[in-house]
């Protein structure tokens, strides 16, 4: 077999076979490519040199395209058909459009037949999932931001028929700002997505040939607004501050986290300083602690099975009211920010927490205490090296693997600090506690042990959906990429590494946005004409250099013949080796020492 263009089948990522033209040994292939970090739709012809080569692979395509039966039906539909919920308000008010341009075309190429439903109102999808006849539709595909996903899972477990319902599965298109839970399910999925753009084509390629995992839900006791819902994070402080007050630059995308980010940094420590007490249920295991980067050695000396320490927790949970027994370790501070999470991310662009799996039974408790901060300078960095997972490596970030959480604010704070649960607001300042609920839904997902092969050619280098219509038939095929050949002929697929301490794995880096970008460059020109400012100012005898007159290190020394050199030199060079020049004195590791240097002769000399 070989492909009209000259090039290689193993370039393909999606194959469909269209005999209209007579011709047995022709086929068409649509081919969902790999391209920058982005799935392309590519048309091919693929030529077979004999019948019996098409046949053998049409029948070995027939057979990798068998999708597993939806779990809450007791039998496949007749035809496959979804729900698509779209949320026409979510982000910037383009979620509508942008399914129109990315997802419904694949949906279409696959033959997947789908009822398009728009939500008009807050809580409008939890109506609907509640009424919902769950026997006519495989899935449910949710357009729109976690808040949505919330919506329908709240839905479900209100229904009569909760158990079969929350085996409906639920696939997270990135319709909103953050999509925490359809970056997270990409991420474990090794299948590569661009963190500051929209990328629901490669979420809806899961929906062709999919594969369910569980998500763990968990309840959450407030002390002013009743038991939530839960299935991303609980969070207090500074990262709920930003992210509910940024509502107020919604019309900027996601731009409007770090902009909110940036003033709120600012203002500290005035603003985001927390006084409460915080109980907490341990998972002593010292595996899982050091995946997790816990700090303190009383967190990583457990003795907890490794096996046992995933199993559901069964301890007793104590009304907000009551005091917690001996098994819950309580401490009291000052903090920047207490977080619930149990996802790996809590944006797109968030890697937060990259061990975390969504089927595990463990929350990850984050803290920042004042007390391990130097200034408000390593709080700006910490957050800002959060899309490259840099910040799991600052002393002052704090995480415990643990099984449940109460969070007890003090009345006494200036500021309350603003909470929210999986993005949703409620009560400020208002005491609560996190523990599993025993409820567990349905996630789409692509397992990565799947090995392709097709009558011993490679599929490989960039595969995802693979559809192929032959001989009155229609197939799918969903494989992860990137992949590699194990030297056999089958494709291997490349599996992401977690990040623990000493070893760190990045993905491939990605072009920074426009706007970082822009502000790069303004302040390059911003310094650069301060220096020549400064040169012209001292030329025309208005300002004096800083260094001494009589200076013999100045005596004989040879002037630059270069007058930018020169102004680079004395004004942005030197006046900044104590800040750029600091030598390591650590040993190497991710967390490293540095001298502190200071001059008394304005950069002359290091001291």
């Amino acid at each position: 077999m070989r492909t009209v263009d000259g090039r290689g089948f193993e370039e393909s990522a999606a194959v469909r076979v269209d005999l209209s033209s007579g011709n047995p040994l022709e086929c068409e292939a649509i081919c969902y490519e790999l391209q920058n970090c982005r799935r392309q739709r590519v048309v091919r012809r693929l030529v077979y040199d004999s019948r019996k080569e098409a046949e053998s692979f049409a029948q070995t395509f027939k057979k990798r395209s068998q999708h597993q039966s939806p779990p809450h039906l007791a039998k496949k539909l007749e035809s496959r058909k979804v729900l698509v919920l779209v949320n026409p308000f979510s982000g910037q008010k383009n979620a509508l459009s942008l399914w129109k341009k990315f997802g419904d075309p694949v949906l279409k190429d696959a033959g997947i037949e789908f009822d398009l439903v728009l939500t008009e109102y807050a809580g409008h999808a939890t109506e609907l999932l509640r009424e919902l006849d769950i026997d006519r539709y495989e899935s449910v595909l949710v357009n729109g931001g976690d808040g949505l996903v919330a919506e329908v899972l709240s839905g479900l477990l209100r229904r009569e028929d909760k158990k079969r319902a929350l085996n409906l599965p639920i696939l997270h298109l990135p319709g909103g700002t953050s999509n925490a839970l359809a970056a997270a399910v990409c991420f474990a999925c090794n299948e590569p997505f661009t963190a500051r753009d929209y990328f629901i084509r490669e979420c809806t390629l899961f929906a062709c040939r999919p594969r369910y995992m569980p998500l763990c839900l968990y309840k959450v006791d407030t002390e002013h607004d009743g038991v939530r819902d839960m299935f991303l994070s609980a969070t207090w402080g500074l990262v709920a501050d930003i992210d509910l007050a940024s509502e107020r630059f919604r019309w900027a995308g996601m731009i409007r986290l770090h902009m909110e980010a940036t003033l709120r940094i600012m203002r500290l420590p005035s603003t985001s300083t927390y006084r409460a007490k915080i109980s907490y249920v341990p998972v002593n295991n010292k595996q899982i602690s050091q995946n997790t980067l816990v700090v303190g050695d009383k967190y990583t000396s457990g003795t907890e099975h490794p096996e046992t320490a995933y199993e559901e927790w069964k301890g007793k949970v104590y009304p907000l009211s009551e005091a917690v027994d001996e098994k819950w370790t309580t401490i009291e501070g000052e903090w920047v920010m207490v977080n619930v999470t149990t996802c790996s991310h809590l944006g797109s662009d968030l890697p937060y927490l990259p061990t975390t799996k969504l089927s595990e039974t463990i929350m990850y408790l984050t803290l920042i205490d004042w007390k391990t901060i130097k200034n408000r300078l390593e709080v700006a960095l910490l957050f800002s090296t959060m899309n490259d997972r840099k910040h799991l490596a600052y002393p002052c970030f704090q995480v415990i693997p643990v099984r449940a959480v109460r969070v007890v604010p003090d009345k006494r704070n200036a500021h309350k600090g603003m909470c929210a649960i999986d993005g949703e607001a409620f009560e400020p300042g208002s005491s609560f506690q996190v523990y599993p609920s025993g409820d567990k839904a349905t996630l789409f997902v692509v397992l990565l042990k799947e090995v392709t092969e097709a009558i011993g050619i490679e599929v490989a280098s960039t595969c995802g959906l693979i559809i192929m219509r032959a001989w009155d038939s229609t197939m799918c095929i969903n494989t992860p990429g990137p992949n590699k050949c194990d030297g056999a002929g089958a494709v291997m697929p490349q599996i992401k590494k977690q990040w623990v301490r000493g070893n760190y794995s990045r993905e491939a880096t990605q072009e920074p946005p426009w706007y970082v970008n822009i502000l790069v460059q303004m302040n390059c020109y911003v310094m650069l004409f301060g220096a020549m400012f400064a040169s012209w100012l001292q030329s025309m005898g208005i300002i004096h250099g800083k260094a001494k007159k009589d200076d013999p290190r100045l005596k004989n020394f040879a002037p630059l013949d270069n007058h930018f050199e020169a102004i680079y030199t004395n004004y942005i060079y030197r006046m900044s080796t104590d800040v750029v020049n600091r030598p390591i004195c650590g040993v190497p590791g991710s967390i490293v020492r540095l001298k502190d240097r200071y001059t008394d002769d304005y950069g002359w000399t290091q001291k």
